[in-house]
């Protein structure tokens, strides 16, 4: 039964979170993708202090592409 009750719980908590979102921005789509737009760039932001490693990947591949040529 894929885990009872506590996937049902998750599952509702899931659907109310987008019921409220849904409601919060139903008359006003701009604020939503305002919003949505401001979430992405805290997690990005958020991921790169958590795993340095992560923000330097792309500058490491383009030494090694620099180094191939």
């Amino acid at each position: 039964m894929r885990g009872g009750v506590d996937w049902m719980r998750k599952l509702s908590f899931r659907f109310r979170k987008i019921k409220e979102t849904y409601n919060l921005y139903r008359g006003n789509v701009g604020a939503l993708l305002g919003h949505q737009r401001y979430i992405k760039t805290k997690r990005t932001k958020r991921r790169q202090f958590k795993d340095p490693r992560a923000s330097r990947a792309p500058e490491v591949c383009a030494m090694r592409i620099e180094k191939q040529k």
